[in-house]
C-alpha cells in the first residue's frame, strides 16, 4: 500500500506542477476526476498500463512517476528534442495541448 501512496503523492505533485486540475488530468485520460482523486489518495491502485498513459498525459518519464532513479545513458548535451520538450512542460495547460495536438498530427501522419 505505501507503493501505490507515494504514486499517488507523486501524480498530484506532477499534476500540480502542470497547473493542471483532477478534472483537467481525468479528461486528458478519459476517465472521471474521482479517479485520480482516488489514485493521489491510494484508496485505489493505479493498474500498471494506466501508469504509462498518466506519465505521458504529465510529461513526465515513467520512472520519476515510480520514484525510479533514471541510469544516465550517456553523457554530453540534451538533445535539442528533449530541450523543447521541456520548454513545453513549463507552458500553461491549453498551450501544452496545443503543442500535444501538434505533435500528434504530425507523428499520425508519418
Amino acid at each position: 500500500m505505501k507503493l501505490y501512496k507515494s504514486i499517488g503523492e507523486r501524480i498530484a505533485k506532477f499534476r500540480k506542477e502542470q497547473k493542471l486540475t483532477q478534472e483537467q488530468l481525468a479528461q486528458k485520460l478519459g476517465v472521471k476526476q474521482q479517479v485520480i482523486a482516488n489514485y493521489e489518495i491510494a484508496r485505489r491502485r493505479v493498474p500498471l498500463p494506466f501508469l504509462l498513459e498518466i506519465s505521458e498525459a504529465l510529461l513526465v518519464d515513467i520512472e520519476d512517476l515510480l520514484g525510479l532513479e533514471k541510469k544516465s545513458k550517456k553523457r554530453g548535451p540534451i538533445p535539442k528534442l528533449k530541450r523543447r520538450l521541456e520548454v513545453i512542460q513549463k507552458l500553461p495547460p491549453e498551450k501544452q495541448k496545443l503543442a500535444c495536438d501538434v505533435l500528434d498530427s504530425i507523428i499520425q501522419s508519418s
